[in-house]
């Protein structure tokens, strides 16, 4: 049985590495084969991989496109970065720099809704993790994946 690619995308501070890691834990406690990947680049291994899978127009069965507003999503990574002490390239960017971003992002979600799904991610990190089991669960037992039993 082949594969389902699920992607996480969002402006930074929304969430996705969180759910990522929620959402793995929860289907590998349910008997499904998990691989996370993160998205390569900044090595030349990362950069030769990266034109692979443009090559292959490696298009998302499902996207989860975790929304957020700018305001919020930029006191998140603040308290991250204060947190660990170390700022990446993304947090120094202007707040309009993060506007545009995330209305490219709903810009796609508005263009394909079949297959890129929005969550809105300003609440707390629980509810965020039940509405993606939400959308993810069915969809996967819809293509004959795992989760036989499972309930989002």
């Amino acid at each position: 049985m082949a594969g389902t690619f699920i992607t996480f995308e969002g402006i930074d501070g929304s969430g996705k590495s969180t759910q990522m890691r929620l959402l793995s834990g929860f289907l590998r406690m349910n008997a499904c084969d998990v691989v996370l990947t993160r998205e390569p680049g900044g090595t030349p291994l990362g950069l030769r991989l990266r034109a692979v899978l443009l090559d292959a127009q490696v298009v998302p069965d499902l996207t989860l496109l975790f929304d957020i507003g700018v305001a919020e999503s930029t006191g998140r990574t603040t308290r991250r970065s204060t947190a660990r002490n170390k700022r990446d390239r993304l947090d120094t960017e202007d707040s309009e720099f993060h506007a545009r971003v995330r209305e490219a992002y709903l810009s796609i979600a508005a263009a394909e809704p079949g297959r890129v799904k929005v969550i809105d991610t300003s609440g707390a990190v629980e509810e965020t993790h039940e509405r993606v089991k939400e959308i993810v669960v069915p969809f996967l037992q819809s293509r004959g994946h795992c989760l036989a039993g499972a309930r989002s």
